[in-house]
């Protein structure tokens, strides 16, 4: 009987692993094939990445005020990486590649500190639908917040182990910050207090320690990773000594002062009729109770384009965040141990610090909330297996069952478009996005505005796509915009 139960589940879990590794082939070759064709990733992310490789000169694509602020403020680091792969290939569908792979180291991170199963994770994450939209495009969202989870998840596991922190794990802490704040800018203050809590807990551990190397080593490393402190903050410390604001170009103020800026705060999201304070709007986002609870089935990579009321609400399946915030409570009443306290109060830290952050309702912006609390749920359910004080059905099959039926849900409501490929290449997309005949008037050394109907495709008419012929274009809305250079005009496209 027991072999035959032991047979049992570890068929379950074999048809579990085939699937996680489906998926992530299937994300993989998506990544690789289909182009990103999405508003944001051509109106700055893939014009930033090319003048960032060289690929294109300043002078040959000309930003508007705008965009040109946000290029000398802005962190550029996910860019930067996005302008690797698209280097290196000759394809701007690589730039995706960025998202897919921060999604495959975080699982390899939850494997080796966590001892998280990697078809376990891939499961239990890939069902987050903001998470599976992102890890095949071009955005720089799922990046930055992955460096942000692998850091809130390494602090953790610095508080609960009793071992001393080492060169690896300090390297990690490192990159992570630094991925972390330069590629977004409102990550700058979650990043600052995370290092603190890591800081704190380094010390706390050299007063531990007996007198002599251990105790050297430790404040060593205190010391390191406080002198590592300005290059993690690079471009906040850039901005602040170049234009005098730690968030150049977005409008800050300092005891009544208002700091050097080129573009306000962007307006906060919000719900038609109802006037709800930041932190109520943000949990109406998360648990999608607009209109109707816990379940939606309209995502997208932005929410923008969702059914519910608002402004991009929802992302993390209602359902499935009611899901894991239930199973945490439980994994904490079955084991109320230091562990599971010291992940409780980091989950209350979180979740009160990003409730409160800049357009915390957009979830994309900071979808490391859910990716921290399931992979709080995994640790704890890895961890506490074989544990008396766990049910039998509570373990790590029924977690990963639940996932991957979860994940399913996603992908049908989705009609797949994410986890598979499209076979939609970059060549396909310029022939369909730009206007053949307007290209045609552009010629070797000339200097044209063009005014088009969908001004995000104008990055497709660059001289990057034109190689051998070199040119300079910029955006216009009327000829008094143009000055000295040419207007072109275009009725068609999409």
């Amino acid at each position: 009987m027991k072999s035959n139960t032991k047979l049992t589940q570890f068929t379950v879990e074999y048809w579990l692993m085939v699937f996680a590794f489906l998926m992530l082939l299937s994300m993989g070759l998506k990544a690789i094939l289909d182009v990103d064709r999405n508003f944001d990733t051509w109106v700055y992310h893939f014009p930033f990445a090319a003048r960032l490789w060289g690929m294109i000169p300043p002078e040959a694509f000309v930003f508007d005020d705008y965009f040109e602020s946000r290029y000398h403020g802005f962190g550029l680091l996910g860019e930067y990486l996005q302008g690797f792969f698209w280097f290196i290939t000759g394809r701007p569908e690589s730039s995706n590649l960025v998202g897919y792979f921060s999604l495959i180291l975080y699982l390899f991170f939850l494997k080796k500190y966590f001892n998280v199963p990697f078809y376990l994770s891939t499961l239990a994450l890939l069902a987050i639908p903001i998470v599976q939209i992102h890890a095949t495009s071009s955005y720089i969202d799922l990046p930055s917040a992955i460096a942000i989870a692998v850091l809130i998840m390494l602090t953790y596991h610095i508080y609960v182990t009793s071992q001393q922190i080492s060169k690896v794990d300090l390297f990690i802490i490192f990159i992570a910050g630094f991925c972390a704040a330069n590629m977004r800018l409102q990550f700058t203050p979650i990043v600052f207090i995370i290092i603190g809590f890591t800081l704190y807990r380094l010390w706390q551990k050299a007063f531990k320690t007996s007198p002599g190397s251990s105790r050297r080593k430790t404040f060593l490393t205190v010391f390191i990773l406080v002198i590592a402190l300005p290059v993690i903050f690079a471009t906040p410390v850039k901005n602040l000594f170049i234009y005098g604001n730690p968030v150049y170009p977005v409008v800050v103020k300092v005891a009544g002062i208002t700091l050097n800026h080129k573009e306000e705060t962007p307006p906060e999201p919000s719900l038609p009729g109802s006037k709800l304070s930041r932190p109520l709007l943000w949990l109406y986002s998360v648990f999608e109770i607009v209109p109707r609870p816990l379940f939606d089935g309209d995502w997208s990579i932005d929410q923008g384009g969702a059914r519910i009321r608002g402004d991009q609400f929802g992302g993390y399946f209602g359902a499935y965040v009611l899901f894991n915030s239930i199973l945490f409570l439980y994994l904490g009443y079955c084991n109320w141990s230091r562990d599971t306290k010291i992940a409780a109060f980091i989950i209350i830290l979180m979740s009160v610090v990003t409730a409160f952050m800049p357009s915390s309702p957009r979830l994309r912006y900071y979808m490391y909330w859910m990716i921290v609390l399931v992979s709080f749920n995994l640790s704890l359910l890895c961890n506490l297996a074989g544990s008396a004080r766990l049910p039998i059905f509570i373990n790590r099959r029924s977690m990963g069952i639940i996932s991957g039926l979860t994940l399913g849900i996603v992908i049908v409501c989705t009609h797949a478009e994410y986890v598979r490929p499209l076979f939609f290449p970059f060549s396909v997309f310029f022939e369909s996005k730009i206007d053949a005949n307007l290209l045609k008037k552009v010629h070797e050394g000339d200097k044209v505005c063009i005014k088009l109907p969908h001004p995000q495709w104008l990055f497709l008419y660059s001289s990057v796509f034109q190689p051998p012929l070199n040119y300079s274009i910029k955006p216009a809305e009327s000829i008094d915009q143009c000055g000295s250079w040419r207007l072109l005009k275009t009725e068609t496209g999409s």
